[in-house]
């Protein structure tokens, strides 16, 4: 048989031949919530359990990588085929998004040195993982195709794998993971119930765990310290109603959308549902209403090899949410007609399935319709209860018998009054129940802590106002009760069986019914984000060309932040500024990777214009402190990280780079970034690069490409002489003064002498930059003309606005200030 069970671990799989190392503290199983209500949705309440496979080519195949993985809430199978480097960084960051809690590789003993490798490559994108070694046997591609066409939910004939030949790998890795998911988690996937998505590559922008960090996409440490620190996806989750529309929400961000139709059709939902607010009203409320019926799947999924009264129990209640939700699907018919954006009209359209009605019709003859609010039950004993009688009667002889005796003893109970009134008459003592003390004796008394108990009466528990206690009599019943509880149950879920494999050829319309509230959801709270902020529909060409954009997480109602604009084009793609500590230079990076990731997922942006192009690589690198799990000091870190940035940068990558090699000496720091600038302008990609490196900003006499710009502090004097206050705002042209970095190092005490030398030495080698300075300006006055004349080309591209006019006079006024410079005449203000 394919398994033999090892006697000294029921959970081990026979193909482990070593775990390689385990997590610290990922869990074993998520906890979602049964319902969501009209609060929004925290990151920790999204996470689920994942598994993951990975198999790597050999010989000529070397560099391609496999990935399989499911979500054992959602029971989604996720399948990946691309080929990466050897640094595996495609790889890390994709199980970077997945957040596998196990990961198991292919274990060859010919290829143990490269096994061992990508094994360090898998531990440092997920350390909290779990990862296993299996044997290669069991990562058998033919295998795997033949589990793909048997699982998969067959609703899709054209599916991409069907008759795929190039998808050995993922297919491999699909193989082993089903087998180890089955036997390790005890069941079985029943046949064509399993959605199964391939992911392409070219669907989605790439970003790495370093940028979602820079960028404050995520909290990926909030769980541990028991709260999420703001980021862009608690600032738009708060929108969110259901777990399903928060995890679209999370999965955009981490990888926005890099088809321009797609973003489109999800930038026309927004717009239409600002248009009609009364749409978002009916739709969140809706939403509010609606069951996590992604639950239900592992149910219908799953075929476990024995029955408990837990399961049965779960799925239950399981069946019993899914009918309500499809209670949900005919005011959604009637809704969803009204929006006119393809991106929603078309699931209006698989809201019309006839399998919806079937599913329905099915548990209506199931399940007792005068019970199924479980959410509204008042006690214990009434949601007991509530599971004991969902099943409506004459289904089952058996099952209807146990109830019988059920009941009989509820009546025996009760009736049962001796041992009361023998020892204790005339008392306030009730029969009470509980789901973790079951019946006991329930004694409402003013002066509980000091009032005898006979001694027949065991495990009393004195409150302030009452006192619980129970009797070997009353515990004898109880025992009786459970029992019968428990055959009830086991009846039920022989009912339940037949219902759900009733409903399971019809499984497929379940996914779409999560598709369709999902989306709803995640369009809602992009919606909620833009009403609540003054934000603009960006546009997309060849140039990233943003008016008065701010920084989202700094954009709060009701405080004011700085706008700035962005100005980079195909010919001026390089950005390069400088200014004084606390300026807000890395903000400034921040925000404008920040409004590229809002317009690729199909937000609104906030700023008064944007046009954007649509990048297939996002990536930042920003000075660190020591690596030390990696054995890294922080210059080291700052540099592989800048590798793996040039390696994969080209013309449709935006890339953020903070103070470039500032843990190093001045003149390897200036000769590095000098390189790292030429690399980049040699990818031609869009770059915003901040550094306190003068001397860099002589780079716009050699490159036209690069363009400087600065925050400059604003002085004010007091009676205790200069201070600079940080304006904020961006200016073009190179920092030229005053010297900044010592009003810092006066506030640390140090000795007066040595900073009025500093100061000397400070000023006279900035007084020589200047000079150099000048002498290149003759150069740099005909540049700038050049780039006004792009600049008016670029504005002609676009539609003919009041934004789009006033940028024209803004780029009239640059010219002549640029053409007085030159030719030292004056011009008339009303000349054209």
């Amino acid at each position: 048989s394919f398994f033999q069970m090892n006697t000294s671990s029921s959970r081990r799989f026979p193909g482990v031949s070593r775990t390689l190392s385990s997590g610290r503290s990922a869990p074993r199983r998520g906890k979602n919530a049964s319902r969501t209500t009209n609060t929004s949705v925290s990151a920790s309440n999204i996470l689920t359990p994942v598994f993951a496979s990975i198999m790597e080519g050999r010989s000529s195949a070397r560099g391609q990588i496999g990935l399989a993985a499911i979500n054992l809430t959602t029971m989604d199978f996720h399948l990946f085929n691309f080929v990466d480097s050897s640094a595996y960084s495609l790889l890390k960051t994709q199980l970077q998004v997945l957040e596998p809690v196990e990961i198991i590789i292919c274990d060859s003993i010919n290829e143990r040195n490269s096994n061992a490798v990508l094994h360090e490559a898998v531990r440092s994108a997920c350390d909290q993982a779990t990862i296993s070694a299996v044997q290669r046997r069991y990562f058998d591609g033919a295998r795997g195709h033949e589990m793909y066409r048997l699982l998969r939910a067959r609703t899709d004939p054209n599916s991409k794998l069907e008759n795929s030949t190039d998808k050995e790998l993922c297919l491999a890795a699909f193989a082993a993971l089903v087998k180890y998911i089955e036997h390790i988690e005890g069941f079985i996937f029943a046949t064509s119930s399993i959605r199964i998505t391939f992911h392409e590559d070219d669907a989605l922008c790439v970003m790495d765990a370093d940028t979602w960090e820079n960028l404050r996409v995520i909290d990926r440490t909030s769980s541990a310290r028991g709260k999420d620190r703001r980021t862009i996806f608690s600032m738009l989750s708060s929108g969110t109603l259901t777990v399903t529309g928060a995890r679209l929400l999370r999965a955009s961000l981490l990888q926005p959308l890099a088809d321009e139709d797609e973003i489109a059709a999800r930038a026309d939902a927004v717009e239409e549902m600002l248009e009609k607010p009364h749409l978002l009203e009916r739709s969140r409320s809706l939403l509010a209403c609606a069951q996590s019926i992604d639950s239900i799947l592992p149910v219908i999924v799953k075929k476990y090899r024995e029955k408990t009264v837990v399961k049965a129990e779960h799925r239950i209640v399981q069946l019993v949410h899914l009918r309500q939700t499809l209670q949900l699907v005919e005011k959604l018919r009637q809704l969803l007609p009204n929006f006119v954006s393809p991106i929603i009209a078309v699931k209006a359209d698989t809201l019309l399935d006839d399998r919806i009605e079937e599913i329905r019709a099915i548990l209506d003859e199931t399940l007792n319709i005068d019970i199924l609010s479980l959410n509204g039950r008042k006690n214990s004993m009434d949601a007991r209860n509530q599971k004991i009688y969902a099943i409506q009667s004459h289904l089952s002889t058996a099952l209807d018998v146990s109830r019988r005796a059920y009941e009989e003893l509820l009546k025996d109970l009760h009736a049962d009054t001796r041992e009361l009134d023998e020892c204790m008459p005339e008392q306030n003592v009730q029969l009470a129940y509980s789901a973790s003390r079951l019946f006991h004796y329930l004694w409402i008394t003013h002066d509980a802590n000091r009032v005898p108990v006979p001694p027949n009466f065991i495990n009393v528990v004195r409150n302030k106002a009452s006192l619980t206690f129970s009797s070997r009599h009353l515990m004898r019943f109880n025992d009786r009760i459970e029992q019968s509880v428990c055959e009830v149950m086991l009846e039920s879920d022989d009912v339940i069986s037949e219902a759900i494999d009733a409903i399971r050829p019809h499984v497929e319309v379940l996914y779409t019914l999560i598709d369709t509230l999902s989306t709803l959801d995640f369009i809602c709270a992009l919606v909620v984000y833009a009403t609540e902020r003054d934000t603009v529909r960006p546009s997309f060409g060849g140039s990233v060309i943003i008016k008065a954009g701010r920084y989202p997480l700094l954009d709060v109602p009701g405080k004011p932040v700085v706008p700035n604009d962005t100005y980079l084009t195909p010919s001026s793609h390089f950005a390069l500024i400088t200014g004084p500590n606390m300026a807000g230079k890395s903000t400034y990076t921040r925000q404008v990777g920040s409004l590229a990731l809002l317009a690729q997922i199909g937000s609104f942006v906030p700023a008064e214009a944007a046009s954007l192009p649509i990048f297939k690589r996002i990536s930042s690198r920003v000075g660190q402190n020591d690596t030390l799990a990696e054995n890294l000091s922080s210059f080291a870190a700052e540099m592989t990280g800048m590798a793996g940035i040039l390696a994969s940068a080209d013309a449709r990558t935006l890339v953020m780079v903070d103070e470039l090699a500032r843990s190093t000496s001045v003149e390897e720091g200036i000769g590095i970034s000098y390189a790292v600038i030429e690399e980049l302008i040699e990818k031609k990609c869009f770059v915003v690069f901040t550094s306190h490196f003068l001397d860099l900003a002589t780079l716009d006499a050699s490159y036209a490409a690069v363009e400087n710009f600065h925050f400059a502090p604003q002085v004010r004097q007091t009676s205790d002489g200069e201070v600079l206050d940080p304006s904020h705002t961006l200016y073009r042209g190179s920092y030229s003064g005053p010297l900044y970095g010592f009003e810092v190092a006066e506030l640390a005490a140090l000795p007066s002498s040595m900073l009025v030398r500093a100061r000397q030495l400070a000023q006279r080698l900035h007084e020589e930059w200047k000079t150099r300075r000048e002498e290149e300006e003759e150069m740099m006055e005909t540049r700038e003309i050049l780039r006004c004349a792009h600049a008016f080309r670029e504005l002609l591209r676009h539609p003919r606005t009041t934004t789009t006019k006033a940028n024209l006079l803004q780029l009239r006024a640059r010219f002549l200030d640029v053409v007085r410079a030159r030719n030292a005449v004056e011009i008339g203000e009303d000349e054209d």
